[in-house]
């Protein structure tokens, strides 16, 4: 009896690895990856051109992981980065964002939904970036649509980046009827280095420009 037991769990095992072999797998995109997979150290200090406002953004860990849909494997990498921001009267406001690399996206989210008013539904619900980043369409979906150029050199804050992507994402459709006109501009293995929110419905208006940042990949 003991040696049927030992039997059927050696086969149960067997049929469990033989599953997994079987099920097609997505990995994270190794270009994705090597520009993007930004580790606990990583920091970006923006200034809102609007208000003048310095915000900083430090990436507090690293966690790879892979879940199954759809019949595949999705492997993923999820990044958290605290923004460190001070409101209007002075009070310090600690608000988490996830940077995901799933398969070949870049998607970028606010965790703290109820954080502060100013967190615009954009945000919220993700905004996501298809790499490698080529002039077009970007990411068409059911509530975003993406388009991008590419400039090959950029000044901000004195200092020239090269190889721009200028990723404009917009809302193309959503039951709440809401909408917004965002602009990304992302270097590899930098990141953001401009941000802009236009999101009329929640009066977001934001200009975060990169002043100085810190990168480790």
């Amino acid at each position: 009896m003991k040696n049927i037991l030992i039997i059927s769990a050696a086969l149960l095992i067997l049929i469990a690895n033989s599953c997994k072999k079987n099920t097609p797998e997505h990995p994270v995109d190794a270009g994705l990856k090597a520009a993007f997979n930004f580790q606990p150290g990583t920091y970006w200090i923006y200034k809102d051109s609007i208000s003048g406002q310095m915000d900083s953004f430090v990436v507090t860990s690293n966690r790879s992981g892979s879940s199954q849909t759809d019949g595949y494997i999705d492997d993923f990498i999820n990044i958290y980065a605290n923004e460190f921001e001070y409101d209007t009267s002075g009070n310090l406001n600690i608000i988490q964002w996830e940077y995901e690399l799933n398969g070949n996206n870049l998607i970028l989210l606010c965790k703290n939904q109820n954080a502060l008013t100013n967190i615009g539904k954009s945000i919220n619900y993700g905004a996501i970036f298809s790499f490698p980043f080529i002039v077009g369409i970007n990411y068409s979906g059911t509530i975003y649509n993406n388009t991008i150029t590419i400039s090959s050199t950029m000044f901000i804050n004195s200092r020239n980046y090269s190889n721009v992507s200028i990723i404009n994402s917009t809302v193309n459709s959503y039951p709440e009827n809401w909408s917004c006109n965002n602009w990304f501009y992302v270097v590899t293995k930098i990141g953001f280095i401009k941000i802009v929110l236009n999101q009329p419905q929640d009066s977001i208006n934001r200009i975060w420009e990169l002043q100085r940042y810190n990168v480790i990949l």
